[in-house]
């Protein structure tokens, strides 16, 4: 497993919590790859600060492959963080089950989505959002992205992978 880091995540940089309560804010991480990612590898890719009410997101990327075909090129992503948070329906959600909070088995470069490989993606983020509405994270917590499955190293180029995370803090920091 090797674990690459965003800027935006590095361990001394704070997460941003400044500005007026229900004010909408996005952290944004973006990381340029130049190696193919294998299982298990993590992508750290932003923080979010204690009490934030996350409400959406965007992964967003340029494509990772080349080659004739997709399907010579395929990966599946998790996304998720690594703090508990309490859902819109009032559900504690532990540490070790928030992996997927953003989005589980997401496949950027797969056969069945041909424009992948030609020109990125951009997709919205899922997860509990998606399944149980915005949830408040419990304490500050670094976002991630998690490499589930990995083939095809023949073909693999560079690219740049874009996280943005929709969030309002509940009360004024």
């Amino acid at each position: 497993m090797t674990t690459y880091t965003a800027a935006a995540a590095i361990p001394t940089r704070p997460a941003n919590a400044l500005g007026w309560s229900r004010q909408k804010q996005i952290a944004t991480g973006a990381i340029t790859l130049s190696t193919l990612l294998a299982a298990t590898d993590v992508i750290k890719m932003c923080k979010l600060p204690r009490g934030a009410v996350v409400t959406g997101g965007r992964l967003r990327g340029s494509r990772l492959a080349s080659g004739a075909t997709a399907a010579s090129q395929s990966m599946v992503l998790n996304f998720g963080l690594d703090a508990s948070v309490t859902t819109f329906t009032g559900t504690n959600v532990t540490t070790l089950s928030t992996s997927t909070a953003l989005g589980a088995s997401l496949i950027p470069n797969a056969a069945a989505v041909t424009d992948v490989k030609d020109s990125g993606y951009n997709w919205a983020l899922g997860g509990l959002l998606v399944s149980d509405g915005p949830f408040q994270v419990q304490d500050d917590a670094t976002v991630k992205i998690t490499v589930v499955a990995s083939a095809g190293a023949g073909s693999f180029v560079s690219g740049t992978i874009y996280l943005d995370v929709e969030y309002y803090m509940g009360v004024h920091a």
